[in-house]
């Protein structure tokens, strides 16, 4: 009991270390976006920014038409006077405009920069958090299997009385019946196999093969047949059946 406790507060330590990482891990997923979206806020206000500032070409284009039909006196210097006018209106309208597209800009970029060495750091953190999860999650599924081995270590021996209690009250039956009909051809196969953990661990180093020394034994019950019989004579006996 007190080995089955143990192995359950390490298993349960080894549980909340791999979900309390994986909440990081979440976290810090989120984390990571939410600074992704960030970045892609301002790359938007950037290009909202260069959007704004309107264009002269147009006005640049008609100057230049002006001026070639002055050349060609089929306008005035008058007609220029009063265009600039316009020109230089639209000409002061447009650098004031471009100033502050340039100076949201430079604060966008200056914001972005800024949000990349986080992005950078928490991408990083991020990398950690998962190396570290899957380590623990190596971690706990290994504890499960050891948790299984011991298990299965508990019930390859009972398995093993079960299988040297039916062999030993069948050699009784014998006794009353030529033949009980209860063995197959394969009865006589009984191997278990052991695996590389911790509750096999003096067993492997006695049958390095891997196969349950025990079963191996009792398989091999026609040299130990008697032994199994005077068990369960023994048994019934108790039982209040004679078996002589």
């Amino acid at each position: 009991m007190k080995n089955s406790t143990r192995i359950n507060e390490e298993q349960s330590a080894e549980l909340m270390m791999v979900t309390g990482l994986q909440d990081r891990c979440k976290e810090m997923s989120g984390k990571v976006n939410s600074l992704q979206r960030a970045i892609s806020d301002q790359e938007e206000i950037k290009a909202k920014a260069r959007s704004a500032v309107p264009s002269m070409q147009s006005l640049n284009n008609e100057r230049e038409n002006l001026l070639a039909k002055i050349a060609l006196g089929e306008a005035s210097q008058k007609d220029l006077e009063s265009f600039d006018k316009k020109y230089a209106k639209e000409l002061t309208a447009t650098r004031e405009a471009r100033q502050l597209s340039e100076s949201i800009i430079s604060s966008a970029d200056q914001t972005i920069a800024g949000l990349r060495r986080c992005l950078n750091n928490a991408e990083l953190e991020l990398t950690t958090l998962t190396d570290q999860k899957d380590s623990a999650r190596l971690d706990f599924l290994r504890s499960e299997v050891e948790k299984v081995g011991a298990e299965y270590l508990e019930l390859a021996y009972a398995l093993t009385e079960k299988y040297k209690r039916i062999v030993g009250l069948e050699g009784l039956m014998r006794k009353f019946t030529a033949n009980p009909n209860i063995r197959t051809v394969n009865s006589g196969i009984f191997k278990i196999p052991m695996f590389n953990l911790p509750a096999f661990k003096s067993l492997l180093q006695k049958e390095p093969a891997g196969i349950f020394p025990d079963a191996d034994v009792a398989a091999s019950f026609h040299s130990m047949l008697k032994t199994f019989m005077d068990s369960e004579k023994e048994r019934v006996a108790e039982l209040g059946v004679d078996l002589d």
